[in-house]
């Protein structure tokens, strides 16, 4: 699990420039549906599938590019929209892509399906749901407790979603093709 060839953690794949690139497209990717296409409600609330193709690169290319992607993803996106860059909110786009690459590959051995589920529905719980939370109310001054029962409703309806896009991605063979051969 932990040998150089399989790179479990993909530090290696961090100096593969084929991977950097698929990165900072996925990275692009997310601004876009986070920061551009998104559906806010008020300043704190927002329906967006940013975190896809955080988790998504998580996934393919290990816990450490995940992290990676997703602070890419969140200080980017936040210069180019004029939000206050908040430390705690990249830190909770950075475990998105983080748990959802370590859940994947420790989950080998299951099915796809139980895999992307299992692997997306702890990324939105801890990055989305409980440390962005907790950003958000601390940054906003919201309470608390309601802040999380409607972040946890709408990333209950995310994830859904999100979770439906990915398995159809790694189910499809061309797409896993296509990474196998950026990953060399």
């Amino acid at each position: 699990m932990f040998t150089k060839k399989n790179d479990f953690w993909g530090i290696r794949k961090l100096k593969n420039l084929k991977v950097l690139v698929c990165v900072a497209l996925f990275s692009a990717i997310s601004i876009v549906l986070g920061k551009f296409l998104a559906i806010s409600i008020g300043d704190a609330f927002r329906i967006s599938f940013e975190n896809l193709t955080i988790m998504l690169t998580g996934m393919m290319f290990g816990p450490l590019v995940g992290a990676f992607s997703g602070i890419c993803a969140d200080i980017l996106g936040c210069i180019l929209r004029g939000y206050t860059i908040i430390p705690i909110l990249t830190v909770g786009a950075a475990l998105i892509g983080f748990v959802s690459g370590l859940f994947y590959n420790i989950l080998k051995n299951t099915s796809e399906i139980w895999r992307v589920s299992i692997s997306t529905f702890f990324s939105h719980a801890l990055g989305s749901v409980i440390v962005k939370t907790i950003g958000l109310t601390l940054y906003y001054e919201m309470p608390f407790i309601e802040t999380l029962i409607l972040r946890s409703l709408n990333y209950l309806i995310v994830f859904l979603a999100e979770t439906f896009v990915l398995i159809l991605l790694v189910k499809n063979k061309a797409f896993i093709a296509q990474i196998e051969r950026i990953k060399r």
